[in-house]
């Protein structure tokens, strides 16, 4: 418990420390984008677990039982649901945040390339120029050689932005690895489920009512493996992103010294890449999406091979068999 809250504390230290610094660039916070993106998060989350209630309620649970007692066992039953989404929620919208981070230094960093157009050309001058003019970080050292200590205030956001996404991963590496192995397996027996249901032929009153919580979990359990894939899989994008713009950036007209901020800049890339893992175990982006997809068409593949098996009949002719000899 104390390890994990010295790096809570680090993560909370570092989030301040380099919003003070954009802050100091003139870069926009977007804190009331940030409060309606946790809003959309948490409402979603809300309504999510309105649904699973009730899908117990009218599905799995007697129709002749009180309503409190329907509503509170309701509750019970989706609680281990409520918490793991809970936190997956949570991870979603830190992870989301540290991507605007390093999507407004990238938009920075293009604002210094060459542009084509004269009036484009203007904007920008302008624009780098008024980041110049304020000071970079809480020492209050000014720009004297233009773009070189731009680029290193953006060098130094930018690692403790992957310090920063290395802690919260660190911090949810359990969660997440519980997230997606109960992904796979419930999506895996689920969709068996599902086909038996609909190869079956019994089409009773029950039927549509089953099928349609089986719809609806199979859907929840896909979002929840497309959403945090692809939120880790656009946030490492965003964050290699900067090195492709930083070498656009280097050319021999500019100082020495700016050239060797890209230089430097590069191989603290190199050495500090971003990727998002579950424990260590698997990365978190679109290969894990293709993996877990194929995976689980092998085993339904098996699975449906070995359902059509009719094991009876089958002990019943060797029993004959046997007899006959």
């Amino acid at each position: 418990m104390v390890f994990v809250r010295q790096k809570i504390h680090e993560a909370i230290a570092l989030l301040d420390g380099s919003d003070n610094r954009m802050e100091n660039m003139g870069m926009s916070m977007h804190r009331r984008l940030h409060y309606k993106q946790q809003l959309k998060l948490v409402a979603a989350c809300i309504l999510i677990g309105v649904v699973f209630v009730i899908m117990s309620f009218n599905c799995q649970l007697v129709q002749t039982a009180p309503l409190r007692l329907k509503l509170s066992l309701g509750c019970a039953m989706n609680l281990p649901t409520f918490l793991i989404l809970s936190a997956d929620v949570s991870f979603l919208f830190w992870v989301n945040y540290v991507r605007t981070k390093f999507h407004q230094l990238n938009n920075l960093l293009r604002a210094m390339l060459p542009a084509t157009d004269s009036a484009s050309e203007k904007g920008i001058s302008k624009m780098i120029q008024d980041v110049e003019e304020k000071s970079l970080g809480k020492e209050g050292v000014h720009v004297v050689n233009g773009n070189a200590n731009t680029m290193r205030a953006v060098k130094q956001i930018h690692l403790q932005l992957v310090k920063i996404a290395r802690i919260i991963n660190d911090f949810f590496g359990v969660q997440l690895l519980l997230t997606m192995s109960t992904v796979f397996v419930f999506l895996t027996i689920l969709l068996f489920f599902a086909y038996r249901t609909i190869f079956s032929g019994y089409f009773n009153n029950e039927f549509h009512s089953h099928f349609t919580q089986l719809l609806i979990n199979i859907l929840f359990y896909l979002s929840k493996l497309f959403t945090l894939s692809h939120v880790c899989n656009r946030t490492s994008s965003e964050a290699s992103d900067t090195g492709e713009l930083i070498c656009q950036l280097y050319e021999p007209s500019t100082s020495k010294e700016f050239r060797a901020e890209i230089r430097d800049f590069s191989m603290q890339m190199i050495q500090n890449p971003l990727v998002f893992t579950a424990c260590g175990f698997f990365y978190l982006d679109h290969s894990f999406i293709h993996g877990v997809v194929g995976t689980i068409s092998t085993y339904l593949v098996i699975l449906i091979q070995v359902s059509q098996i009719d094991l009876p009949e089958q002990a019943a002719n060797v029993t004959a068999t046997v007899t006959a000899i």
